[in-house]
């Protein structure tokens, strides 16, 4: 279940940044993270109301995550803007992923088994690599 969850998470992600990043070539880019996390944060804001216990500490990681990541997408949305997405798209990525099992590493003490390490090893070149095959003189 947590494979699929995470997987329709990323086709959700996936599909807004991109319908994002096109936006960002006609519209600031700053708008469109803004509009797009103010409403992410309003109906977080209701499913919170409804489902969510009013602790103060889950609040305050809450809003901080909230706000890095209204800022993360301003940042993609600027390279978006400027870039082409196949070089963007990749490079993002590839940091996503190697910050986030950087920290989890480091702050969670997850251990990932051979199987896992193996697999982030052969994902991590495979996803730079695809930004490769790119012009990258060509200027718009």
């Amino acid at each position: 279940m947590s494979i699929a969850l995470a997987l329709s998470a990323m086709v959700l992600l996936g599909s807004t940044h991109f319908i994002n990043g096109l936006l960002a070539r006609f519209y600031p880019p700053l708008n469109i993270a803004f509009y797009t996390h103010l409403g992410g944060a309003l109906v977080g804001f209701a499913g919170a109301l409804l489902f969510s216990t009013w602790e103060p500490t889950v609040w305050i990681w809450s809003a901080l995550a909230g706000i890095g990541s209204a800022f993360g997408a301003w940042l993609l949305y600027q390279g978006l803007s400027r870039a082409p997405f196949a070089i963007v798209v990749p490079v993002s990525a590839v940091a996503m992923v190697t910050i986030a099992l950087g920290l989890s590493l480091a702050f969670l003490g997850e251990r990932p088994n051979a199987r896992i390490l193996l697999g982030a090893m052969i994902a991590l070149p495979a996803i730079w690599l695809t930004a490769g095959g790119v012009n990258r003189t060509k200027r718009r």
